[in-house]
């Protein structure tokens, strides 16, 4: 592992410069051998025993990183996290001793921060630095969406504008208070989602739009009661320099909720972005797996992969088999069969086929069948069945799917 580490850290600095923030983790594959006894014989001579191999994967946590100046410090970690594993596979069975570490696997994912939420009270060891100022946006209502205000950022800015020029009694009011709402409009958040992601880009957007300021986010460890930087500005010559504290898990990932495909360019991005209901641009959210098998050639290889790194194995399809099974109406498409060359660009291309014709049965609205229950239930509905929020006096309305014409909901 010591020999691959500056291997493993020039990946990982790609891999942030491409991402910006990542989530990862290391799998390590191991050779044991395992001599057992036979029963008969000198105790001492190796001939005496029988002898297995085992190849099992040891996986550290999956670890956060932010920056580039925490990469010594998460490798120490996942280093540290492997070897307890590899010790506790060699006690589960005595007689197993590790002959070599066959290859590093880096496991990248792209962090998807999390959006900001409604008011959280300041911890109670930040509260006792009496260093900070706590927006309160409570119940507060939007006039502009009528609906609880998500305007964190926007307060926090506000008020820090709002200190400089001496109002300094209740700072935190500056969501109700009169004499303090001119300073919510200083700073320009002009398409600038709210409540707000804590996310690189979308700050920089922020200082490119006001030159005179500078924006640092910081976590904080309420366990340590210590700050941890999360985006640290460029441009720290300006005249305002604003430091805010994120209160939520800005670690958390909003995989669950959100796409988590990624596109190496706009134009295939946009293509994915009319049919994903994720993303909320498709009309009706149609759950079709696609179930496939790859087979594969496996060649041996021994060539140089980054430092002290080698790749020993490379694997290549060669064909594959794949069905499109609608859950709606059971209906089955396929199986197609492929086998030939660049097999891997020939099933990407097929499934986009299979795209046009799915969305080509999808195109054909279908008038909707209510039943006398379908009616009932629709008259007593009052939680959203899609976001599950509850739903506002005018909200409802009817969805039905464009395939079945059976109500949804």
């Amino acid at each position: 592992m010591g020999s691959s580490r500056s291997a493993i850290t020039d990946i990982l600095k790609k891999e942030l410069r491409k991402k910006d923030q990542i989530k990862l983790a290391l799998v390590i594959n191991a050779t044991y051998i395992k001599y057992e006894y036979k029963g008969i014989g000198d105790m001492a001579d190796i001939k005496n025993y029988n002898t297995s191999y085992h190849y099992p994967y040891h996986r550290s946590n999956m670890h956060v990183l932010l920056s580039e100046n925490d990469i010594d410090q998460h490798l120490i970690q996942s280093v540290g996290e492997i070897d307890e594993k590899i010790e506790a596979y060699m006690k589960e069975g005595s007689g197993k001793i590790l002959l070599r570490l066959e290859m590093i696997l880096i496991e990248t994912y792209t962090l998807h921060r999390s959006n900001g939420g409604s008011y959280i009270p300041t911890p109670k060891k930040l509260a006792n630095t009496k260093c900070t100022i706590n927006p309160d946006n409570q119940e507060l209502i939007d006039p502009e969406t009528n609906t609880l205000s998500e305007k964190c950022l926007q307060g926090a800015l506000g008020v820090y504008f709002a200190y400089q020029d001496g109002n300094t009694k209740h700072p935190e009011r500056i969501f109700r208070a009169k004499k303090l709402k001119p300073y919510l409009d200083i700073v320009k958040l002009d398409g600038i989602p709210m409540p707000t992601p804590v996310c690189s880009h979308i700050f920089n957007k922020i200082e490119e739009m006001n030159p005179n300021i500078s924006i640092n986010v910081w976590e904080w460890k309420e366990k340590s009661a210590t700050p941890k930087p999360v985006i640290a500005s460029k441009n720290y010559n300006r005249q305002h320099i604003i430091d805010l504290m994120a209160l939520t898990d800005i670690t958390k990932s909003e995989e669950d909720k959100k796409c988590t495909q990624s596109f190496s360019t706009i134009k295939a991005l946009d293509h994915h972005r009319k049919h994903c209901f994720s993303l909320g641009e498709a009309t009706q959210e149609v759950k079709l797996p696609t179930k496939a098998n790859f087979e594969v050639d496996n060649k041996k290889c021994n060539e140089e992969y980054g430092g002290q790194m080698r790749k020993l194995d490379e694997q290549k399809a060669n064909s594959f088999c794949y069905l499109v099974y609608w859950i709606d109406t059971g209906d089955i498409w396929g199986p197609y069969l492929y086998r030939g060359e660049n097999a891997t660009q020939e099933f990407v291309r097929r499934i986009d086929k299979e795209l046009v014709e799915i969305n080509k049965v999808l195109a054909i609205k279908h008038d909707r069948i209510i039943t006398e229950k379908d009616t009932k239930k629709f008259a007593k509905a009052d939680i959203c069945w899609i976001c599950k929020e509850k739903l506002a006096i005018d909200d409802k309305v009817w969805d039905h799917c464009h395939i079945t014409v059976a109500a949804r909901n």
